[in-house]
């Protein structure tokens, strides 16, 4: 799923990205806003621990479901 707009504050970021777990960065393309609708954000994985196809992003009133791609 592409990711609106209006998530893409690095704050923001990071806090759907502490879902999966640590963010540390993100790449020049997402903070410039360069690359489409996909944002990447550099996280510090845990291995040993489940890794998450999607997750759900909820605000008030409204929900979805996000895809995680790892590379």
């Amino acid at each position: 799923m592409e990711l609106p707009q209006e998530y893409w504050r690095q704050r923001t970021l990071f806090e759907i990205a502490s879902e999966v777990d640590t963010p540390l960065a993100l790449d020049d393309a997402t903070l410039n806003r360069t690359f489409g609708h996909y944002a990447r954000v550099l996280v510090d994985i845990d291995l040993s621990k489940h890794l998450f196809e999607e997750i759900l992003v909820e605000r008030e009133g409204y929900a979805f479901k996000l895809g995680i791609v790892y590379e």
